[in-house]
């Protein structure tokens, strides 16, 4: 291997075309030979790293980046938890993106968030403290809320409030899982696979199906009809049975499968190669 690789540097290189300095007329053959070959192996092994300076430019060239998605999904976060009304039931495809979008831009900003050693450990902790200072607190209370308005008669209305806040948990599990992944090491594309691949869980229909099995139904009688999965509904025209729930399960989980598979961090660097060559 090495006897090969000093013969392309020698192609790269030609001995005849390196200009002799005039101290190399008193120096013996080997020693000229030996310079000439360092000469030509710094000429390569600088061209090598052209794409490896290219990705450490661009992220030094925009560590803030992470803000645009990060803005982005605060301000639906806060339109869909604290301006729209509570609604557990998703009316068209344009409520559907609407509630899908947080998920997106969380992704997003986690592949893009900035990994600095100690601090990372910091966030994560902090992670642990939002959930265990409020995220844990809020569910009880809302927990309290649901029967509180049942007993009042307002079980329906209170449910949507309850139903909204246990999206906004299930999406804070994934998305700190995912978080957590980043701060540990992981690569941009890594992060976003996996995000990809949560987000598709997530509205798979996978805790609809483990409710309808888990769940004590009076007499025994599970519904035929997931009246409740809306999510589902939309794609269909129709509420979704056991048969259309499990099919849509499967091809969530099939195409977070193939997302995982993606070779996406291969992309990333032929893209940047090629950014790098026409540079």
């Amino acid at each position: 291997m090495s006897e090969a690789m000093s013969l392309r540097r020698l192609e790269l290189t030609p001995l005849d075309h390196v200009e002799r300095p005039t101290s190399d007329v008193r120096r013996p053959t080997s020693e000229v030979t030996e310079a000439r070959l360092r000469t030509s192996d710094f000429r390569l092994r600088t061209f090598d790293l052209g794409p490896v300076l290219a990705r450490l430019s661009s992220e030094r060239a925009a560590p803030w980046l992470w803000l645009a998605p990060g803005a982005a999904g605060l301000a639906v976060t806060a339109l869909i938890m604290l301006i729209l009304p509570p609604d557990r039931t998703l009316h068209g495809f344009g409520d559907f993106f609407l509630k899908i979008c947080p998920l997106v831009f969380a992704v997003l900003t986690i592949a893009l968030f900035p990994r600095k050693g100690a601090v990372s450990l910091g966030l994560a902790v902090l992670g642990f403290v939002f959930y265990l200072g409020y995220v844990d607190s809020a569910y009880v209370i809302q927990v309290s809320h649901l029967v509180d308005g049942a007993v009042a008669g307002r079980g329906a209305e209170q449910f949507n409030a309850f139903y909204r806040f246990a999206v906004f948990v299930n999406a804070f599990t994934v998305l700190f899982a995912v978080f957590a992944y980043r701060m540990g090491g992981a690569g941009a594309a890594s992060v976003l696979k996996l995000g990809g691949a949560g987000v598709l869980l997530l509205i798979s229909g996978l805790n609809d199906l483990t409710m309808w099995a888990m769940y004590p139904w009076p007499d025994g009688q599970r519904p035929e009809v997931f009246s409740w999965a809306s999510h589902v509904s939309i794609f269909l025209g129709q509420a979704p049975r056991l048969t259309d729930m499990l099919l849509f399960l499967a091809i969530h989980v099939l195409l977070a499968v193939a997302l995982l598979a993606l070779p996406l961090q291969r992309w990333i660097d032929r893209s940047i190669d090629r950014t790098f060559a026409e540079r």
